[in-house]
């Protein structure tokens, strides 16, 4: 159960937050059954030089502090962060 991490991460409260008219947002079928869509729900805009988040393969990444040591420039990365970025991150060969 992930529920403690939407306590503890600052983006995991704003979503908490923003989904308050949810009943039991931390329910697992809720969780199993719209797992992606909560995935991106809690990804959108988070693609600042301030908070930079992608998503790879259902899992959730702050690259934020990496921002400035990507070979391929922090622009890459803002590019594909706030969203599910598994087919880009495939695609190029990661």
């Amino acid at each position: 159960d992930y529920a403690w991490l939407l306590e503890d991460w600052p983006v995991g409260v704003e979503a908490r937050w923003r989904s308050a008219s949810v009943t039991n947002p931390y329910s697992k079928i809720f969780y199993f059954e719209f797992g992606q869509s909560f995935l991106n729900y809690v990804l959108a805009g988070q693609n600042s030089l301030g908070n930079c988040l992608v998503g790879i393969h259902g899992n959730i990444y702050d690259v934020t502090d990496f921002l400035d040591d990507h070979p391929g420039s922090p622009d890459t990365l803002l590019a594909e962060a706030g969203k599910d970025s598994t087919d880009f991150f495939e695609n190029i060969g990661h």
